[in-house]
């Protein structure tokens, strides 16, 4: 009987060592935790942090180019308005200006020649196509800067 006791008596000192022995190692792990917790909640803080500065920055950035963009559309339809008044020449007329000996008639008369100025509907046309050309490029200039700002976010 007496070996049954001492059998017991080793069962309960390996169990309770073993208990202390997991106990220190389990509290190690749970500090070891509780470490990487925090590292990991000051990282994600200052990710949120930058995040939220770069919409900032992006919100500031897209708002100054709607400033650039409904400046550049009035500035162009000022100009628009300005050459609705104005009559386009063409520039490759060359007038009636040349000697031409007076009895032989070749053509128009200095006076039935006028002034070297387009119709009116081909006027108009050009004007109207000059103010799609200088929106679109006013468009493809303001694609141009948004795109380049993102890049430069990115970075």
């Amino acid at each position: 009987m007496p070996f049954l006791i001492a059998l017991g008596i080793a069962f309960a000192l390996g169990f309770g060592l073993s208990y202390q022995i997991d106990h220190v190692e389990i509290a190690s792990m749970e500090a070891a935790n509780q470490s990487q917790n925090n590292e990991a909640r000051i990282m994600l803080s200052v990710a949120q942090s930058r995040a939220t500065e770069a919409q900032n920055a992006a919100l500031i950035a897209n708002a100054n180019l709607d400033k650039a963009h409904e400046s550049a559309i009035q500035t162009i339809n000022a100009l628009h308005g300005s050459l609705a008044t104005a009559r386009l020449r063409d520039p490759g007329w060359k007038g009636c200006r040349n000697t031409v000996p007076q009895s032989h008639s070749t053509g128009q008369s200095q006076d039935e020649a006028g002034d070297g100025q387009l119709s009116t509907v081909f006027n108009e046309f050009l004007v109207n196509e000059s103010y799609r050309a200088d929106q679109v490029a006013t468009y493809a200039d303001e694609c141009s800067k948004f795109i380049t700002q993102l890049n430069f976010g990115l970075r």
